[in-house]
């Protein structure tokens, strides 16, 4: 897969550039680390970004990072908070999955159409996830980015609105 491809699928400004950062803090591995990564490089899309690392022990995602528009869709901060804690705001299972497919294969993906709902709203939008890994190799955290606008509303037929998705996977 060439980054290029992925970087054409994307469609909102600040998300390519988080995918530039990822893509230039790799160098000459198949992903970067958690410490390759600037925040500088990416300071003004910070509050977009957020990050969750995996831990097999108990088959679950930890929240790393969060920035603050990502905080306004759960109501709280992710740093710290496990992905199973947010089931009432987001579906845990579909999204556990999309995160351990991205470290599993490794891919890149990029989506948008209807990205959350919560008791009284849903958020429409795009968003990035690309795997981390501490040995360029191994997956083992992912980092993400969302765009979005709240709706008011939930419509009826919500649950028809797929969010449409492309993969990407990585290969040396």
């Amino acid at each position: 897969m060439e980054f290029s491809q992925f970087d054409q699928s994307i469609l909102s400004p600040d998300l390519k550039a988080v995918a530039a950062h990822w893509n230039a803090a790799r160098g000459d591995k198949l992903m970067p680390s958690w410490n390759d990564l600037q925040p500088a490089a990416m300071a003004k899309q910070l509050p977009k970004v957020w990050s969750y690392v995996y831990d097999p022990e108990h088959d679950e995602f930890v929240g790393r990072l969060g920035g603050e528009a990502i905080a306004r869709i759960f109501g709280k901060a992710i740093k710290g908070a496990r992905l199973s804690e947010l089931v009432p705001i987001i579906g845990r299972e579909r999204m556990a999955a999309r995160l351990k497919r991205v470290m599993e294969l490794p891919a890149l993906v990029s989506g948008s159409g209807p990205l959350f709902t919560q008791i009284d709203r849903y958020g429409v939008g795009e968003r990035i996830i690309m795997p981390l890994a501490s040995d360029g190799m191994h997956a083992e955290s992912v980092l993400g980015a969302t765009e979005y606008s709240v709706k008011g509303m939930i419509p009826s037929e919500i649950s028809e609105l797929e969010e449409l998705e492309q993969w990407f996977p990585l290969s040396q």
